[in-house]
């Protein structure tokens, strides 16, 4: 086990009272007071792109004892970060050690006569305020002629409330504001597309992206449509909005040096719990994404893996899938297509795009093969080698969609592998402990057994840290899914394999 001190830090930003509409337009230098408090104990809740972090913090009374009115719309930078790494008893306040931004949703204090008061608070990043926002109103829809930037400044000038007192159409106030200008593209993204580029013709004549909404939609889902329909990933990090390629969020290149090195979970070494849990209902199907082309009268079908990939996981599944052979019946063929599954998503034209929405569907759907939760009181995990240098992994830096590697038997596989004879192998593992018939298992299992790669993706990360206990208490839960190898990562339009069907 390392050595460290975790050390905490937060810093709440409160507004001085006064209407809404003031807090948000007055200068924040005249209007906030910034408090810096000791936080007691912490828990941070790193969720999946598709719901709001949050963190619960407590504090002492003379920290932050006032009126719980008074810090309600508080927003909070919390730091947490190891003393030892730098070289001190505190921590930086820098974006090393910055875990969470967020707004207050809920404060609480109390008292008791042995203890005095304390102070709790929750709070929720700005996914929150897009959720909330419900139903987004009409007049904030993107335009078919936006870029993506461009949407995401109109979705974010709509988030928020209506101000009674004003008249017009502006009586929107935004609670989004600090996040309108901080978009951050990942992957390689062609930001100079708009929205209108993937859907037919006549929809881009309506002007506005709302006709495939739901008029009680809220912002979020709003603005995940838009950059869905282009086959894109996106979600809150702190105090940015990222938007990203599912190739870049779930598929590493292997070949990249850059490509970060995910860290290693090895029971006995630096696993407290661990839990996992296979499931059945997603074996080996696929997905294939339909959706309408009104300019040409045809249906677009993108199948992923593709049907026809040379060692797609659709078409070589044993037992279940077969590979096509010529001079099948239509009812041979119909077991191959059986093994996807139909999902309609009109108003794409576009058959890159399609084909990267049915990547990102199947990168979605497969992650629920296998889930667990692994446990861990180390701030560091080694990493693998970049060349002869080891590396170490900040685990509270870690977000849904990285990578982690879990090995709960890494010696025994190592050992068996240098056996040659079954039977050696059996013994093997009754020696240590195994009962006979489950070694057996194992041992036939061991060649398909040794594709399965120990590497899966982090769903989220559940931090606990109390300074108020004997030495200090330091867990983290991560959350994790089965990371499946999917061949055929779209480069160009020589990698893209879609089908159009004619509906004539």
């Amino acid at each position: 086990m390392s050595f460290f001190k975790p050390r905490m830090r937060a810093i709440l930003t409160v507004p001085i009272f006064g209407s809404s509409r003031q807090k948000t337009e007055e200068d924040k230098g005249r209007t906030t007071q910034n408090i810096d408090v000791m936080v007691r104990r912490a828990s941070l809740t790193k969720n999946d792109h598709n719901q709001a972090d949050e963190l619960d913090i407590s504090f002492e009374w003379m920290d932050g004892g006032v009126d719980p009115r008074f810090l309600k719309n508080a927003t909070i930078d919390f730091y947490v970060g190891d003393a030892v790494s730098y070289g001190s008893d505190d921590i930086p306040l820098d974006h090393t050690t910055l875990r969470f931004v967020g707004v207050a949703i809920k404060v609480t204090r109390i008292g008791k006569d042995d203890t005095g008061f304390v102070v709790d608070m929750t709070f929720k990043d700005y996914t929150y305020f897009f959720l909330k926002s419900k139903p987004f109103p009409a007049e904030g829809y993107p335009l078919f002629s936006d870029k993506l930037s461009d949407a995401w400044e109109r979705v974010c000038d709509h988030t928020g409330w209506e101000d009674p007192s004003v008249e017009g159409d502006n009586k929107i106030v935004s609670c989004v504001t600090d996040l309108r200008d901080s978009i951050v593209f990942e992957g390689n993204i062609d930001t100079s597309r708009t929205l209108g580029s993937v859907v037919p013709k006549r929809y881009a004549k309506l002007g506005k992206y709302d006709s495939s909404i739901e008029r009680t939609a809220d912002a979020w889902t709003v603005w995940s449509r838009c950059v869905g329909s282009l086959g894109l990933i996106t979600f809150i990090d702190r105090d940015q909005c990222v938007v990203t390629t599912s190739a870049a969020y779930y598929i590493d290149d292997p070949n990249n040096p850059d490509r970060p090195k995910p860290p290693k979970m090895i029971w006995g070494k630096n696993i407290l719990s661990l839990e996992e849990t296979a499931h059945g209902e997603f074996e080996g199907k696929g997905v294939c994404i339909t959706s309408y082309d009104y300019n040409n009268e045809t249906t677009l079908e993108a199948y992923w893996p593709p049907r026809d990939q040379k060692h797609s996981p659709i078409l070589t599944k044993r037992v279940v899938a077969h590979k096509l052979r010529k001079g099948e019946s239509a009812a041979d063929q119909a077991i191959q297509t059986n093994r996807y599954d139909f999902i309609e998503y009109n108003g794409v034209t576009d058959q890159g795009t399609l084909l990267a929405i049915a990547q990102r569907a199947y990168d979605e759907r497969s992650r629920q093969e296998l889930t667990g939760t692994v446990r861990t009181s180390e701030f560091f995990i080694d990493a693998s080698l970049i060349g002869n240098v080891s590396t170490k992994v900040d685990i509270l830096s870690l977000r849904s969609g990285d990578e982690i590697q879990i090995a709960v038997d890494p010696f025994n596989r190592e050992v068996l592998s240098s056996i040659s004879n079954r039977n050696d192998r059996v013994a093997y593992l009754v020696s240590k402990g195994y009962k006979e018939d489950i070694a057996n298992l194992i041992v036939m299992n061991m060649e398909a057994f040794s594709s399965l790669q120990p590497t899966y993706h982090v769903r989220g990360i559940h931090m606990n840290l109390d300074s108020d206990a004997d030495g200090g208490n330091f867990e983290v839960d991560i959350s994790f899914c089965n990371r499946i190898q999917v061949d055929g990562e779209i480069k160009n339009d020589e990698d893209i394999r879609v089908q159009s069907v004619s509906t004539s």
